[in-house]
């Protein structure tokens, strides 16, 4: 509750000049039923007063010196009035005139109007108060609401709290059915949380043919019905009957339906209606297979006929349409008469000469004016039987007609020899387009052609081109890189005349690379020496014929080049025996190509019981193996696998030396398997304590082509494997290297 106090001086000046003055008082504001004090000061008697607010609704008037002086009080949502039903009048000093009662909160209350008169009903001038002007704030003072307003001064009913609208939030959000506050996830209609409706969808309709009875949320345009499109036909219509043949309309007027079908079909329930105005719905009534009935005007005329009221059927045609109880057409028929225009192709003869207008037969499109003639049956036509029609019956002709009652003469049609009724060509077509003739096609395509010339195809391109490989030689007594490549002469190459030339290319790295091209000159061979990348890998090879007739690329073949020169036998080999080992060592063999030496050993002077001990790069190596007797050999190993002659061999006679150490327990590349390999290959190695291993693959030219191992490894025998699915065949080097010991080893990939 809030109490205001408006506080106006009134100067005894301000009298002077007026009759009165009228000003708001004490003001209580509550939100729904506050009060109103209104305060007077006047120097003429008043004997009736009308005042008119705005920014307050007044429920009642009450109280103050108007009620106290006897004063009828009055009032509407806006306009007081008070008056006095014998004469009595006051006189007042800043008096409370009345009080009002009603809703004002949050608003600015105004004097709109005010009227003061004398009982003889003399208005009074006068001076109106300002307009009192709320300082209060209108809302809800709950904290606990969601519309909670902390600036409100005065509570409304404006409190909007969750629990009371369903919502779990402020924000209007409910719970869905996943239990989420605000989640768009709803129980459908088939009560599935999320779901569309299409577990409980169907056909609600027990006449439709897929009516579903469990079904509860009717699906789109789902429901399916028997159609009787085609079953039931508007068979014939006597629109204008003859008055002259005694057959006026509103007696012979009718229209035929045809039931084509082999069914049964009840009528019951289906609607027949005319742009003219006919409505008419059928009773049941079941319309046997290649039964008539029909719909007349007057059903007197024509016994078992249904009558659709005297309503005429438009002479100069209109639209009829007979649909069935689901409302699906079953046939529409748009007549005219005939003389609507020169493209008015329906018979003339049914308006109003005697005819009737017939279907010629019930499987016609009866949309179509020539589908339609004048009965032959005058007057009145064929109602409730088969139409009247003449045609052909010859089963041979194009326009036989099995449904016609009636043959006519000679107006039979029949087509022109090898066509059909249609104009279609029924033999074979030749290729001048001739139907029946003989004309053919040559293997080129040409009608009537003599084929291509010889050795060429229809485009002039030569079939058996030549300058394809004959043989890929490699040069022999060489060190390879090099093979002779043989062709044939190419088809176009017959003289010397022209600019023609022949080029031979390698396939390297998946792409072709001219190696040589030389003239073309009409021999029958040719034979190019040309280099290879690798020796001992198969290299392909192809020829380009560049012919005047355009450019030919042969078959590929493939041939390799051989390294036949073995390197020089190593000379001056020499042993030096320690006490735990022999040293062997010989002259550095001096050739370009030098891939490693290999150490033979045996127990005898005989080369051919040598066995091979170590291979190294060196030309130095160191025995272990240094108890008995033993014979030494060294031979040299060129890249290309070739192996020199061996060395004069050396004797070391270490049987009475004693030395207890195993082989294995030194460092070892004990050896690669197998060798050569077709893309993996597995690496034996021995180390004899922890040791930093260091395993790596080099080409034979020294490029560094992968690192296999480097880490430390347990004393031992260890294997890896190198997968060189990624490398081209050849010749590449395994290297193994610790803190103390360096030995290497050949392999050879072969793809």
């Amino acid at each position: 509750m809030k109490f205001y106090k408006n506080i106006i001086t009134f100067t005894i000046f301000s009298l002077c000049f007026s009759d009165f003055n009228i000003i708001f008082g004490e003001i209580d504001e509550q939100f729904n039923q506050g009060s109103i004090e209104i305060l007077i000061s006047n120097n003429q008697p008043i004997g009736g007063f009308q005042l008119e607010f705005s920014g307050i609704e007044v429920d009642s008037v009450f109280g103050g010196i108007a009620s106290d002086s006897g004063f009828v009080l009055t009032n509407s949502s806006n306009v007081v009035m008070g008056y006095s039903l014998n004469g009595t009048t006051f006189i007042a000093d800043t008096l409370p005139l009345i009080n009002l009662n009603g809703s004002f909160a949050g608003q600015t209350v105004c004097f709109d109007n005010v009227i003061m008169s004398s009982s003889a009903g003399q208005a009074y001038s006068g001076t109106v108060g300002q307009c009192w002007e709320s300082p209060s704030v209108l809302g809800c003072m709950d904290s606990l609401a969601c519309n909670y307003n902390l600036n409100a001064t005065i509570q409304d009913d404006s409190c909007i709290f969750m629990e009371d609208n369903g919502w779990c939030d402020c924000d209007g959000n409910v719970i869905d059915c996943n239990g989420e506050c605000g989640g768009s996830t709803f129980f459908d209609e088939c009560g599935e949380c999320g779901g569309d409706n299409s577990t409980c969808s169907g056909c609600t309709d027990p006449n439709a043919e897929n009516y579903d009875p469990d079904a509860i949320v009717l699906c789109d345009d789902c429901c399916e019905f028997q159609s009787f499109l085609g079953m039931v036909v508007i068979n014939e219509i006597n629109y204008n009957p003859a008055s002259t043949f005694g057959q006026d309309d509103a007696n012979y007027e009718f229209i035929e339906f045809y039931n084509a079908s082999s069914d049964s079909i009840n009528l019951f329930n289906w609607k027949f209606s005319s742009e003219g105005g006919i409505n008419f719905t059928f009773p049941s009534y079941i319309l046997g297979p290649n039964s008539y009935i029909l719909l007349a005007r007057n059903s007197d005329t024509f016994p078992g006929s249904f009558d659709y009221g005297d309503v005429m059927l438009n002479n100069d045609g209109e639209r009829l349409t007979l649909s069935d109880s689901n409302l699906q057409i079953v046939d529409v028929v748009i007549y005219s008469d005939g003389f609507q225009g020169l493209m008015d192709q329906w018979p003339q003869a049914a308006d109003a000469e005697g005819s009737t207008l017939e279907l010629i037969a019930p499987q016609f499109d009866n949309s179509l004016a020539q589908s339609w003639q004048a009965s032959y049956v005058v007057p009145g036509g064929t109602p409730g039987y088969q139409n009247s029609s003449f045609g052909c019956l010859d089963p041979y002709a194009c326009n036989y007609n099995p449904d016609v009652t009636i043959s006519c003469d000679n107006c039979c049609e029949y087509p022109d020899f090898n066509y059909d009724c249609s104009g279609e060509c029924i033999v074979e077509i030749d290729c001048n387009g001739v139907c029946g003739g003989i004309a053919e096609l040559d293997e080129c395509g040409v009608c009537n052609g003599s084929g291509p010339e010889y050795n060429l195809d229809c485009d002039g391109n030569c079939i058996e081109c030549g300058g394809e490989i004959v043989s890929i030689i490699d040069i022999p007594d060489d060190q390879g890189g090099r093979v002779y490549v043989e062709f044939q002469k190419h088809f176009f190459d017959t003289d010397s005349l022209r600019n023609e030339f022949y080029s031979i290319e390698r396939y390297d790295s998946n792409q072709w690379v001219n190696v040589i091209s030389g003239s073309a000159y009409s021999e029958d061979r040719y034979v190019y020496e040309v280099s290879t990348l690798f020796n001992n890998v198969n290299t392909q090879f192809r020829v380009l014929s560049s012919m005047n007739e355009g450019i030919w690329a042969s078959d590929s073949m493939s041939g390799t080049s051989l390294d036949n020169i073995a390197p020089p036998s190593p000379e001056n080999l020499s042993v030096e025996v320690g006490d735990s080992s022999n040293l062997l060592s010989w002259d550095i063999v001096n050739t370009n190509d030098l891939f490693t030496y290999t150490v033979y050993k045996s127990l005898d002077s005989l080369a051919a019981s040598a066995e091979i001990v170590a291979e190294t790069s060196n030309n130095i190596y160191e025995d272990l193996d240094m108890i008995g007797d033993f014979y030494y050999w060294v031979s040299a190993f060129d890249v290309n696998g070739n192996e020199s002659e061996f060395s004069s061999y050396v004797k070391v006679d270490t049987s009475n030396l004693s030395n207890e150490s195993n082989p294995s327990e030194g460092y070892a590349l004990l050896g690669c398997y197998p060798n050569p390999f077709n893309s993996i290959i597995k690496i034996d190695y021995y180390v004899p304590s922890l040791s930093n291993v260091l395993v790596e693959i080099y080409t034979v030219t020294g490029i560094k082509i992968d690192k296999l191992q480097s880490s430390i490894v347990s004393a031992g025998a260890h294997s890896i494997y190198w997968n060189a699915n990624n490398h081209s065949s050849g010749i590449y080097i395994v290297m193994m290297t610790t803190n103390s010991f360096t030995e290497s080893q050949k392999i050879i990939l072969v793809k």
